[in-house]
C-alpha cells in the first residue's frame, strides 16, 4: 500500500467514524421505543406510572416527554410540551450535516490523492529508460486507482450510515408525536 493510499485510508476512517457517530448519537436520544409507550398509554396505563416506570428503567429523557405531554403536573402544559419538543428537535439534529460533509471530505479526496498519483507517475517517467516507464507508469496507475477506490468506498459508507440514521431520527420523532397526541389530543 503506497503513501497516498494510506493518507486516502485515515481521511475515509475519519469520515466514516463521523457518519458513525451521528448514527450513534441518533439512536441514543431515546432509551425505550416511544410507540409502545404510546400505545400502552392508549391503552389507559396512567401517565404517572409510566414516567416512573421510565425512570426506573434509566430512561429519564423519555419520562420527561410523557410527563411534559401529560399536562397535569405542569402550570403551563403547552411550554412544557414545546420545551420538550425543542430538546428533542436539538438532540436529533445533532451531527446531522456531518455525514453529507463526510462523504463530500471522503469522495474529494480520494480523487485528489488519485489525480496526485497520477500527476507523479506522468511527470516523473520522462526521465527513464522507456522499457522502465509502463512499469512505473502501471505503478501510479494502481496507486492512484487505490486511492480513489477507498475515496468512493468512504463515501459510499456514509451515505449507508446517513440512510440509516435518518431512518432512526423519523421512527424516534413519530414516537414523541404519537406520545404527545395522545396525552395532549
Amino acid at each position: 500500500m503506497s503513501a497516498l493510499e494510506w493518507a486516502a485510508l485515515v481521511i475515509v476512517a475519519g469520515c466514516i467514524g463521523a457518519s458513525a457517530h451521528r448514527l450513534w448519537s441518533v439512536s441514543q436520544v431515546f432509551g425505550v421505543d416511544l410507540q409502545v409507550v404510546a400505545k400502552l398509554l392508549k391503552t389507559g396505563a396512567p401517565p404517572v406510572d409510566v414516567a416512573a416506570a421510565l425512570r426506573a428503567e434509566g430512561a429519564v429523557f423519555d419520562a420527561e416527554l410523557v410527563e411534559a405531554a401529560d399536562g397535569t403536573r405542569h402550570e403551563h402544559p403547552l411550554g412544557a410540551v414545546n420545551e420538550v419538543l425543542l430538546e428533542v428537535d436539538d438532540r436529533l439534529q445533532r451531527w446531522a450535516r456531518v455525514p453529507r460533509v463526510a462523504v463530500s471530505v471522503s469522495s474529494s479526496s480520494g480523487f485528489l490523492l488519485a489525480s496526485l498519483a497520477m500527476r507523479r507517475g506522468l511527470a516523473e517517467t520522462d526521465l527513464l529508460a522507456p522499457d522502465l516507464r509502463e512499469a512505473f507508469l502501471f505503478h501510479a496507475l494502481r496507486d492512484a486507482i487505490g486511492a480513489a477506490a477507498l475515496g468512493l468506498f468512504g463515501a459510499v459508507a456514509c451515505v449507508a450510515l446517513h440512510a440509516r440514521a435518518r431512518t432512526i431520527r423519523r421512527a424516534r420523532s413519530a414516537g414523541a408525536t404519537a406520545i404527545i397526541s395522545e396525552l395532549a389530543g
